[in-house]
């Protein structure tokens, strides 16, 4: 999760830096919402979209434990609750 943020980070300072150090005198410069678009887009889809889906699939792990705790409530079964609820 740490990994994701900080490349999400350095890929908008990235775009950023590059977009306000260009020096040459070209007219034609990419429109900012533009750029802002590609990132939120990118943002959305490699990032948020991921997080939840890796969530989704943690919490329905960890209800799984949970259901088979309640029908039969031994120390295994317990201690296999605590793992899911630690890795949500």
């Amino acid at each position: 999760m740490k990994t994701r943020l900080l490349a999400v980070g350095f890929i908008i300072l990235s775009s950023i830096a590059f977009s306000c150090s260009s020096n040459s005198d070209e007219t034609e410069t990419p429109k900012v919402d533009d750029l802002y678009k590609n990132v939120l887009t990118d943002l959305t889809q490699k990032v948020i979209t991921e997080t939840y889906k890796d969530l989704n699939i943690k919490a329905t792990e960890l209800q799984d434990a949970v259901n088979v705790f309640a029908k039969s409530s031994t120390d295994e079964n317990l201690e296999k609750v605590k793992k899911a609820w630690v890795d949500t």
